[in-house]
Parts: C-alpha cells; sequence; structure tokens
C-alpha cells in the first residue's frame, strides 16, 4: 500500500510463496462458498456458502482446526460479515429476512424483514466496523440502514439507478461510500443521513464494488468495463487508475 500511495513501483525480482494447508480442510462445504472473512483479530476465518452453513477455523497455518459450524435451514448463504468489533455476524442471502448471530451469547436471531421496506432480496450489504449499523443495498437504489442492537431501521438512503456496492469509511464510520449503475460514486454523511458529494467515477460505466483502506487513506473503487481507480477520501484526486478486461 504504502509503495503505491507514493507512485514507486514494485522491485524486480522473485516473490517467494509457500503453500498452506486448506483453510477450510477438516470441514469443506459441501456448495460454493459465497463468502469468506477473517475475524478482526486476524486469526478466526468465517466461510459461508450455498449448503446454508456458516463455518469458523482457527487459522494456525498447520491444523486450521474447525471452532464452530451453524445451520441456518431457510437461507443459502450469499455473504456474511463480523460486525461490532466481531462480536456479532450478519448472514443474507436471496430472502426477504436476514439472520443476526451474536458470537458471546450464541444467540441466533432471524429478521423477518426491513421495516417499510418491500425488498425482494438482502443478499447485499455493508458492514461498519466501527459502530453497529448494516447498509442493504435494495430496490431502485434504495439503502435501508438498519441497527444491529436494535434491529430496526434507523434511516435510508436513496440514490440514482441501481445500488451495486458500497463500504463504510474507516475510523468512527461516519461516512458511506456507495456505487453503481450511473457510474458514479456517492459519499454520505452518516449523521445527517444525506448525500456529501457525488462525483463521475472515471472510466465507469457501471460500479461493481468499491473499498476503504483501514488507514482511512484511500479508497479503491472497480467496474464493470475493468477499469480500477484509487481516489484519495476527498475524492478530487485519482491516485491511481488501471483497466483491463
Amino acid at each position: 500500500g504504502g509503495l503505491l500511495a507514493r507512485g514507486s513501483i514494485l522491485p524486480a525480482g522473485t516473490i517467494e510463496t509457500t503453500r498452506l494447508k486448506d483453510a477450510n480442510a477438516e470441514d469443506p462445504a459441501n456448495a460454493v462458498i459465497k463468502s469468506i472473512e477473517f475475524h478482526p483479530n486476524g486469526q478466526l476465518l468465517m466461510t459461508s456458502g450455498l449448503d446454508k452453513r456458516l463455518r469458523f477455523f482457527n487459522i494456525d497455518g498447520v491444523n486450521n482446526p474447525k471452532v464452530q459450524s451453524i445451520f441456518l435451514e431457510d437461507m443459502p448463504i450469499h455473504k456474511a460479515a463480523f460486525g461490532i468489533d466481531g462480536t456479532h455476524v450478519i448472514a443474507a442471502g436471496r430472502r426477504k429476512f436476514f439472520y443476526s448471530l451474536d458470537l458471546l451469547a450464541g444467540k441466533v436471531d432471524r429478521i423477518s424483514g426491513i421495516f417499510g421496506r418491500e425488498e425482494r432480496s438482502l443478499e447485499s450489504f455493508a458492514i461498519s466496523a466501527a459502530s453497529d449499523v448494516v447498509a442493504f443495498f435494495g430496490n431502485d437504489g434504495h439503502i435501508p440502514l438498519v441497527s444491529l442492537k436494535s434491529k430496526q431501521t434507523i434511516g435510508t438512503l436513496k440514490m440514482n439507478g441501481t445500488v451495486r456496492s458500497g463500504t463504510f469509511s474507516a475510523g468512527d464510520a461516519n461516512e458511506l461510500y456507495t456505487s453503481g449503475g450511473d457510474g458514479c460514486v456517492y459519499v454520505w454523511d452518516l449523521r445527517m443521513q444525506r448525500c456529501r458529494h457525488r462525483f463521475i467515477d472515471e472510466g465507469s460505466l457501471n460500479g461493481t464494488s468499491i473499498a476503504a483502506s483501514p488507514n482511512g487513506q484511500m479508497v479503491a473503487t472497480g467496474s464493470s468495463s475493468g477499469v480500477v481507480n484509487l481516489y484519495k477520501p476527498s475524492f478530487d484526486t485519482i491516485i491511481s487508475k488501471s483497466g483491463g478486461s
């Protein structure tokens, strides 16, 4: 990250790699794995997929023992993610409901839906690492905001076109960045629940992914055209641009 930010190139040479044991070798999935994520502590790995199971592995690079497996009988999982400093997990699929798991209390809650919204699917979302907020990417550019603690809707944002991806800002997570079908990036002020800034993502026809660096110094956007842009948080300067197919 530092090398790229300074505009340097990686030195020529050989990158040494070591093939480690498969992370889920102790309990492979019986269907396509749709989502994997490391816990904030960097050692616990969660996998989930279409076999309706969440699996947790303690990654030591040698044995990678399984810690736990949770079966959600009525939902093939398309995405699962840690939230609230890794104490909770949100799991969602192509359903009108989603699951909230409290890992400390060992409690699994089925949340029937989002009040005031008739979403066909809740499979796409972004979750804040610093707060209890989940942003679901709904129909027609709507972005319902849900509190993990209260399980209630706390607001709804609306962008033009479809919303494809989003990510919370680093640190206090008071901003949400989203992109979608109109090729634009939206910067939302979550305290005021309004759009603070909107701009065209250069070279993008349809935004498909967006991510913020943990140190808050860069935001990366990707699009269906194969263009990846790196921006400063002010979004007035492109740090780097690459293209492909």
